[in-house]
């Protein structure tokens, strides 16, 4: 039992640490009480969860709040919020100090930027897959997610997700472009493409 909810132990979860702050900025416009109710409109028992925030935050619940944001405010502004968001996590949030202890120890390259990314994920889930680096060349890394279906079928996720990678580079200075999609011969894998001017 974690924050008294009972999370099953293969039910996929985000941590709550990171849902947190997306909440208090997205409250600042009531973008998240009307999204909140829109949810609950659809699945109380989804909305129910995301309000308190837990340690943990059930995937499917965040989903569904995702994809309903996504549908009221467009892709962009739910990809440039995954930015912001992660900027802060690596500025003052939940990630600095490992983001610190990496760049330390492999400088500031792209490449080895991109390579934290798989650490951040398993820092930050729990039951909702593995990143695993596919290729790595100059200007670019691929990246596999892989057994993460809640992942793959949200379009809204994975905007999230494009804007944080771009937050990740955009932190250390580097343009770089982040792209996502649901992986073609893997069904409920996603793979991204990060790239970059070299």
């Amino acid at each position: 039992m974690l924050g008294g909810r009972v999370l099953g132990p293969s039910e996929p979860s985000i941590l709550g640490a990171l849902v947190t702050p997306m909440r208090a900025k997205l409250r600042e416009d009531g973008t998240w009480e009307q999204i909140l109710r829109l949810v609950r409109e659809d699945d109380a028992a989804k909305a129910a969860q995301l309000e308190p925030i837990d340690t943990w935050v059930p995937a499917r619940a965040w989903v569904a709040f995702l994809d309903r944001w996504m549908a009221e405010v467009g892709r962009e502004r739910v990809r440039l919020t995954g930015r912001e968001m992660l900027l802060h996590e690596l500025s003052v949030g939940r990630f600095a100090s490992l983001q610190r202890s990496w760049i330390r120890a492999f400088g500031k390259s792209s490449g080895h930027l991109a390579r934290l990314t798989p650490h951040l994920w398993r820092a930050a889930m729990r039951k909702n897959g593995t990143i695993r680096m596919l290729e790595r060349g100059e200007g670019f890394v691929r990246l596999r997610l892989e057994d993460a279906p809640l992942v793959a079928g949200s379009r809204a996720w994975q905007a999230v997700l494009e804007g944080s990678g771009v937050g990740l580079f955009d932190h250390v200075g580097i343009e770089a472009d982040v792209q996502l999609a649901p992986a073609l011969l893997q069904p409920g894998s996603v793979d991204g493409l990060f790239s970059w001017n070299v």
